[in-house]
This record gives structure tokens, sequence and C-alpha cells, in this order.
């Protein structure tokens, strides 16, 4: 990944991990199973010592874990391992930089060992004290208005004013609980504007073609700004689901990092070939 400054989260891989790790510790688990979840999430990162990302990855969660008052003393040993066999100095991103640059990221190194080899501050963790609730279910169908450009109202602007140009519709193929605790949906959307003024019934999404989209979570909020409504529902049958879907993405990375299924919600004009696609929901839903 990328890597544009000396500092410690100055490349990609440091930006998301930190978006993960804030995430993360919001679950009521100990450190070390905390750790595994985090780890889990960039696995080749979290393992492979030759992986670019390796050193980052480790001094990260460090980092943050000792900011937020998380135990988890392997991890502080890795980082100051890491830091005192000047692994991450020696790696070519590092070395790639000016000279003035390596100093600043050493100082960073030496300036995170001294506070990483201190006790973890005693904070108290906000976490979630219940899971968060399922707002569709396994075979909800839903439309939600889209914009000019194909995508549904950004939920993530919370004044904004959007003027609907069609409708979109999607069917929740699987959701549940990661963990236990953090909502997750995948749906499949339909993969062709519909060129609609009003809100469609189920009967006008009968013979439309769908594509597999990735999953994604949905607060409260987001449904309520996208202005989501069930419009029926359907039987899915799983057993079609995995002939026709069989490699479709787990729902764990987008729960863990928070990635709104918003992101999903997005009609094109037409099918596109590089979607996974069907003709029509009697593909996958049980008469």
């Amino acid at each position: 990944m990328g890597t544009w400054g000396p500092g410690l989260y100055s490349n990609d891989i440091a930006k998301d991990l930190k978006a993960t790790i804030s995430a993360v510790v919001k679950l009521p688990f100990e450190g070390d199973r905390l750790v595994e979840i985090i780890s889990e999430a960039f696995p080749h990162a979290a393992n492979d010592e030759t992986d670019e990302d390796y050193t980052t990855f480790w001094l990260v969660m460090a980092d943050q874990l000792h900011r937020k008052g998380v135990a988890g003393s392997d991890v502080l040993r890795r980082a100051i391992a890491i830091i005192d066999s000047d692994k991450d100095l020696n790696s070519p991103a590092i070395l790639e930089m000016a000279e003035n640059n390596q100093k600043k990221r050493k100082k960073a190194l030496d300036d995170l060992r001294t506070k990483i080899s201190k006790p973890v501050p005693d904070k108290k963790r906000k976490t979630l004290a219940k899971a968060q609730p399922l707002l569709m279910d396994t075979g909800d169908v839903i439309a939600f208005p889209i914009v000019e450009t194909g995508g549904c109202f950004n939920p993530y602007f919370t004044k904004a004013k959007w003027e609907c140009a069609d409708w979109g519709a999607a069917v929740i193929i699987d959701c549940g609980l990661v963990f236990g605790y953090l909502a997750q949906y995948t749906p499949v959307v339909i993969n062709r504007r519909l060129n609609v003024s009003e809100m469609p019934t189920l009967d006008q999404l009968a013979d439309v073609g769908w594509k597999l989209t990735r999953p994604g979570t949905c607060s409260n909020p987001h449904y309520k700004r996208m202005e989501i409504a069930k419009i029926g529902s359907v039987t899915i049958d799983q057993a079609r689901i995995e002939t026709h879907f069989p490699n479709r993405r787990d729902g764990t990375y987008a729960a863990v990092n928070d990635i709104s299924i918003a992101n999903s919600f997005h009609v094109a004009e037409e099918p596109r070939e590089r979607e996974v696609n069907i003709d029509s929901l009697s593909v996958i839903a049980k008469s």
C-alpha cells in the first residue's frame, strides 16, 4: 500500500487499521480476542513478516490499543521487538525516504516505544451493551429512491436534500450478527434502471434482473436517510444462493469495518458483464 510520509499513520493500511480498531474495541471482549478479530481482518499484514505492511500493522495496533486502554501484552512485545530490531527502519518504504524523513520516522518509533513501555492506561471502554438490531431480514424486498447518477441518497450527509430521479430495489439474501453483536446484510440489487416515478411494487420486480453486491451495515439513521421501504418478502432458497453466488463475500469484513450498505445501493443504466447477474428473483426464491 502507499506510504506518503514518515509518520506512523502516513500510509494506507495505518488509516484503515485505525478505523477498524475503533470499531472492534466496541465489542465487549477481552484484549486477546479483539486482537484476533483485527488480525483476521488484515491476515497478510498480521501474519506474514515479509509483507510490506507487517511492521506498520503491529506498530499501529500497539499504539491504538495502548491509547484505548486495551491490554494486549503480545502486541506490545511485538511492537517493541520491531522497534528494537530496526525492522521497520530497514524496510524498503522507509529506506527510500529522504534522510531527514528517516530521522523523523526513527523519532516517531522512539516516542512510541517510550509510550507503550509504560503501563496501559486504566480506561473504561465504551462497549456495546447489546447486539445491534437487525432492521431487515433475509428475504425482505426493499425499495429506495436513487439520484440521477444511480446511487441511493447518501446517508452520510445529514442535512442534504436529495431529488429522487428513479427507484432502486434490493433483496436481502443473507443477514446476521457478526460475533453476536454487529449487524450485516448481503443484498442483491436490480441490475438496470426502472425509469419509474413512483415506488415499485413487488409485482413490478418479478422479472427484473438482479446483481450480487457486497455486504454492508445499516444503522437506523442510515436506514431512515436512505428512505428504505419494505415492499414485500420472498423465501430465499439457500441452496440456489450457493449455486448462483458461490463466491459471495462474507459479511464479517463489512461489519468489522462498518461499511454501509449504501455503498452497494447503486443502479446502473444497463447490466454489466463483470457483475454476477440473475434474470429474475425466481432463480433464488422458492415458489
